[in-house]
């Protein structure tokens, strides 16, 4: 029995004097050789670094997570931006768009009328003729004489206001 005790001691002795540097695996024994040979120093030295390091890291993310939240707020707003001037150009196109349509239709009437006016004018200058012919060929009585005399009177009217209208349309 006694050899019993001996070889459960010893074992027990054994198991105590297994030393880690790990101080949940090292025992009594390992955690008084880890603190007399300076492993659990280095152990918290190395932990401290890899926190400061961590720590470091956490900044550095937080600074660029920040700065990446300011730079999507201006992208944000100059899209805003561009937007509404889009909005303001295509009105201004639109407006644009309408005054061309509408000057097209006035210079297509206007021309119509030019030419119609031109027409009337040859027209005019036709009549005045025939009644200058026939007034140079004395073929003309008093009352034929009043007659064309009032017709030139009232074409010269009609040439004065085609003229008019004519520069107007220019």
């Amino acid at each position: 029995m006694q050899k019993v005790y001996g070889i459960l001691v010893l074992s027990l002795f054994v198991n105590a004097c297994a030393v880690s540097d790990d101080p949940a695996q090292g025992g009594f024994f390992g955690g008084v050789y880890g603190i007399t040979s300076g492993g659990y120093d280095r152990r918290v030295d190395e932990r401290e670094q890899n926190l400061a390091a961590l720590k470091n890291l956490k900044n550095q993310n937080e600074t660029e997570q920040q700065a990446l939240t300011i730079e999507k707020t201006t992208t944000i707003e100059r899209l805003s931006a561009l937007r509404e001037q889009s909005q303001q150009l295509s009105t201004a196109v639109s407006q644009l768009t309408r005054q061309i349509n509408s000057t097209q239709a006035k210079t297509t009437a206007l021309q119509q009328k030019k030419q119609a006016l031109a027409k009337q004018a040859q027209q005019l200058q036709g009549s005045l003729k025939k009644l200058q012919q026939a007034s140079a060929a004395q073929q003309v009585t008093n009352s034929t004489l009043q007659t064309y005399e009032n017709e030139e009177k009232r074409l010269r009217q009609e040439i004065a206001q085609l003229k008019d209208d004519l520069y107007l349309l220019k």
